[in-house]
């Protein structure tokens, strides 16, 4: 059983061996409800956190940096390839203002978020909703984080197919007759590459893709480098003929309501803080500060560093994929783009995990959400007598009840490996399904979406449509 930890900031860690039950029920109540055992130490509530794990727990691996890297490697994922298209609608400096104000937002709400789960002790950006505002809000931001995390596989098959097409196209034309149509090949070229990631897909622990976060730092690196050098190579030849022609505003409100989300979900990574918070080895706040603070401030760097030299290549040629703007067989950007579509392709493994997750967690969050409704309604009286009812008939039937028609020791084992059995059996298969129509809906969506653009600008318009429902809920 996990144990929690009640600790002042500016005092002695005291630990429980035990597993903490905390209510669910939203965060002012259940503060207030908690004051009484927080006086003892010194009478400081507002200095006590609950860490979960426990600050000396085994599970704590991870130190500063490697936490630091998997933080950027969530922030900087294949979005980062839209981001010069951002520069080419919005301008220099609206985007570069948007990207600023995405990065101090982001920064100010992963810290928001670790200092709400060392408060609650909550463990993940969902549960920490529940602890705050109760089951019905940690309902829709699982919805939300569903839709998001589609979205994200979808766009990541679609950089998977532009990236991997131009380099199997040539393949293919040794092997058919007459000229080959390129969509064709790239949805036949992302179908296997999805059927060949379906054992990653399966998996319910990607430890062994734990440092594909270094892999896909480098390999962006690498590939903003070889960038800057392209634009840099091919600036005297773009000033002196006129074909540069740096855009400072925007030109049209068209243009920056396509590409406004893409500078917004660059930094997108908030679903994944609360895990490297409890992963942490010694998660003092100076320390989770420090991991924030650096991931944000470095991923800005090569995200911004990326756009502008994607955008000062191409110009106003500028596709939503600025690989695409590129010939196949650039030597300075090969390495750098075989790289990219590597981490690409073993980041949707890991994007397909925490959707699958929530995909899971919506229907019990949803019973959950009607038995709070039902039980807000109820009086007292029938909520105590259904709780009654519920534990006679639990312990009536189940397995170990104390009860004159008790059946003997060997066939209630015999019974109980039954239904355990049965249970890991349908496990199974709803995880297999799951994965199955998870990754069959994404690569239907990608084969049908023109450009990886697309996907984001449907994207930002979706989670905004869904937020502006959540506000006209709660207002």
């Amino acid at each position: 059983t996990e144990s929690f930890e009640m600790a002042p900031r500016t005092s002695t860690n005291i630990e429980y061996d035990q597993q903490v039950d905390v209510p669910k029920v939203p965060l002012m109540n259940e503060l207030s409800s908690s004051q009484s055992s927080l006086l003892p130490l010194q009478g400081q509530s507002d200095d006590v956190e609950i860490l979960n794990p426990h600050h000396d727990c085994s599970s704590r691996r991870s130190t500063v940096l490697p936490a630091t890297f998997n933080l950027v490697a969530t922030i900087v994922g294949g979005g980062i390839l839209s981001v010069p298209l951002a520069f080419q609608k919005c301008g220099l400096v609206l985007t570069t203002a948007l990207m600023i104000v995405s990065a101090l937002g982001t920064d100010f709400s992963l810290y928001i978020l670790c200092s709400s789960g060392r408060r609650t002790g909550a463990t993940s950006y969902a549960d920490v909703c529940r602890r705050a505002y109760g089951p019905g809000l940690e309902l829709f931001l699982t919805l939300v984080l569903f839709v998001f995390l589609m979205f994200v596989m979808v766009a990541y098959m679609v950089l998977v197919r532009d990236i991997f097409t131009p380099i199997v196209s040539p393949l293919a034309t040794s092997f058919m007759q007459g000229e080959p149509d390129t969509a064709a090949v790239g949805d036949y070229v992302l179908l296997g590459i999805v059927i060949a990631m379906i054992p990653f897909f399966l998996q319910k622990d990607l430890h062994a893709l734990r440092y594909n976060c270094y892999v896909g730092f480098v390999s962006i690196s690498v590939l903003c480098v070889a960038i800057a050098y392209r634009a840099w190579e091919n600036y005297p030849a773009s000033s002196s003929n006129g074909s540069l022609n740096i855009k400072m505003f925007p030109s049209s409100f068209v243009d920056v309501l396509f590409a406004f989300p893409i500078p917004i979900l660059s930094f997108m990574c908030q679903f994944n803080v609360l895990g490297i918070q409890g992963s942490l080895v010694n998660p003092t706040r100076q320390r989770i500060r420090q991991i924030i603070d650096g991931a944000v401030a470095a991923s800005f760097v090569l995200t911004f560093s990326f756009g502008l030299g994607g955008y000062l290549y191409a110009g106003d040629d500028t596709n939503g994929n600025i690989l695409l703007n590129f010939e196949p067989g650039d030597r300075v950007i090969i390495v750098g783009k075989v790289g990219c579509g590597v981490t690409i392709t073993l980041a949707m493994a890991m994007m397909l995990l925490p959707c699958r997750e929530t995909l899971l967690a919506l229907g019990p969050q949803l019973r959950a959400w009607k038995q709070n409704n039902n039980n807000e309604i109820s009086d007292m009286k029938g909520t105590e007598d259904e709780e009654i009812a519920s534990i006679q008939s639990g312990t009536s039937s189940g397995y170990g009840a104390v009860s004159e028609e008790m059946p003997l020791i060997t066939e209630a084992m015999s019974g109980y490996h039954h239904v355990e059995a049965a249970s890991r059996l349908t496990e199974i298969l709803t995880h297999v399904f799951s994965t199955l129509i998870i990754a069959s809906i994404c690569y239907a969506c990608a084969v049908a979406a023109p450009g990886v653009a697309v996907v984001w600008s449907i994207c930002g318009s979706s989670l905004v449509s869904l937020v502006s429902i959540l506000f006209m809920i709660y207002s």
